[in-house]
């Protein structure tokens, strides 16, 4: 035993699979509705306007992560904005309005709310 529990190694090796999977086979629009997801349920509290988390990076970091051009990552994050299912709430701060509606963006939802089954903010989990 090197203390990691199976659970812990699942999710890791879930996270590398959709990193993996993430890059290759989605859409720009797919690939930010995925990672938008995985930051709620790993950092999202439940609050009345949906799912908030501080964003772990800049914008420029997380165009580079997804492999988008800062102005292709620009125009979908203000696309999810006017469809009402994101909203900046203050600077560095994001909430996810409609987990349900971004779930839809993402092959990939599923397999993330199954492997952080009871985050606040995972729109399965009988604790929301």
């Amino acid at each position: 035993d090197h203390g990691v529990d199976r659970a812990s190694l699942d999710r890791l090796v879930a996270a590398s699979i959709l990193d993996a999977v993430r890059l290759r086979n989605l859409t720009a629009e797919e690939r930010l509705a995925t990672l938008l997801i995985e930051l709620a349920l790993r950092l999202g509290r439940p609050t009345p306007g949906g799912c908030t988390f501080e964003m772990p990076m800049e914008r420029a970091l997380m165009a580079h992560y997804l492999h988008l051009n800062p102005d292709t990552l620009s125009r979908l994050m203000s696309r999810l904005r006017a469809g009402g299912i994101i909203s900046a709430t203050s600077r560095g701060w994001m909430t996810v309005r409609n987990m349900e509606a971004l779930g839809q963006k993402s092959p990939l939802a599923g397999a993330l709310y199954a492997g952080w089954p009871g985050g606040g903010c995972n729109p399965q989990s009988p604790t929301s």
